[in-house]
């Protein structure tokens, strides 16, 4: 196969999350006429068991298409982490068992959403990292990747190096999607894709170019977009106080409202 440069999304949910909307075949669809490559899918382990799992993998593989490929992927809140390019397991004793299985035949292990990780990175999850999702478009917002996560990937990366920066949508329905992806050069192939993923050939992107966390950014822009990133996550954060007091006082919100909300954070 010919190496060709690719444009994928990650951490999207189908049907097969217990929270998700959007039916596999759908899913495809969407992303394949908005120009993706690939889509690195992430369903809910909670409700997930061994037939489950590979009835999913089936169907990733059924419903990708010559020109989208659909990367099946898990996500496991209990150890705050998304498994992308996993195989059909034997097994499924527990979370951190299957983890581990799955590191070992090659998947990519990414620490999920860093805002949401209340009691710190399993000891045992921390070696199998591949990189952190520095910027989660429902958790973060749409403007720049939290400031908080871009001072974590920079932590850890004073032990390990080679973590690789991350992105995802969260995606659970249309109204998720958000211009945000990742670039990299590889055989449309999930296993290519994955393996130069791993290896640090992949780049956070959006529409305004690509985010400079990477080595060959200067101190300077890294500051100033340090800078940017604070403001749109105060911005962010604020909008989204606002909305919860909005909601638990009772007030009416206008569906409009709402909307515009979504596309502007």
């Amino acid at each position: 196969m010919v190496k060709a440069m690719l444009k994928g999304v990650a951490h999207v949910h189908s049907t097969f999350s217990f929270d998700g909307k959007v039916e596999l075949r759908d899913v495809r669809s969407f992303f394949e006429q908005k120009g993706f490559d690939f889509v690195m899918m992430s369903e809910h382990i909670e409700e997930l068991d061994l037939e489950r799992i590979r009835e999913f993998i089936d169907a990733c593989n059924r419903h990708s298409s010559d020109d989208c490929l659909l990367i099946p992927g898990i996500e496991i809140d209990a150890l705050n982490i998304l498994i992308f390019g996993i195989q059909k397991p034997d097994s499924f004793p527990d979370n951190l068992t299957f983890t581990q299985m799955c590191y070992e035949r090659g998947a990519a292990i990414i620490l999920s959403h860093p805002v949401k990780i209340r009691h710190g990175i399993s000891r045992e999850v921390e070696p199998l990292l591949a990189g952190v999702e520095i910027w989660n478009s429902r958790y973060d917002g749409r403007r720049a990747p939290r400031y908080s996560n871009l001072r974590l990937l920079r932590h850890m990366r004073h032990r390990r190096p080679e973590l690789i920066p991350f992105c995802g949508i969260d995606f659970h329905g249309y109204s998720d999607f958000a211009d945000l992806w990742i670039e990299l050069e590889a055989d449309r192939a999930a296993a290519a894709i994955v393996t130069r993923l791993i290896s640090g050939q992949g780049r956070v992107c959006t529409r305004n170019g690509e985010i400079p966390v990477y080595d060959n950014s200067t101190d300077l822009s890294k500051t100033l977009y340090a800078a940017r990133s604070a403001f749109a996550t105060g911005i962010h954060d604020g909008a989204v106080a606002l909305y919860r007091f909005i909601k638990g006082v009772g007030l009416p919100m206008p569906t409009s409202l709402r909307r515009a909300g979504r596309r502007i954070l």
